[in-house]
């Protein structure tokens, strides 16, 4: 699957993290990799802790950069990780915003404010 914004990854969200859960619970390991360790994969681990530890979106992403600073997912899977977490927990902890960089997550909207695009 392409690391685009419209690709559709939300199709794969709670089937990796039930298959990481099944590793869990077998006191397995899992490796999620994708090209980069960016985007996908980061997305995909969002996913399992909101799902399975019980965090909203924002807090699992603090715990995903605590872990890998360079995670950031694309738009187009934030969109879709926010759509997520609302269908999970009723409401979503991230918004997506209007920035220079066109629309992000408020959560980086401090850090792109005097940004702009090439």
């Amino acid at each position: 699957m392409a690391d685009c914004p419209t690709a559709p990854l939300s199709a794969w969200f709670d089937t990796v993290a039930d298959k990481i859960q099944c590793h869990v619970k077998h006191n397995e390991r899992t490796l999620v990799h994708c090209n980069a360790g960016v985007s996908r994969s980061a997305a995909l681990c969002l996913v399992y802790l909101m799902k399975y530890h019980g965090v909203s979106l924002r807090e699992a992403h603090a715990w995903i950069k605590k872990c890998r600073p360079m995670a950031r997912p694309n738009s187009g899977f934030w969109s879709q990780l926010i759509h997520y977490e609302s269908e999970l927990r009723g409401i979503a902890s991230v918004q997506m915003v209007s920035s220079s960089m066109g629309d992000i997550p408020d959560i980086y909207a401090e850090e792109t404010r005097n940004m702009t695009p090439l």
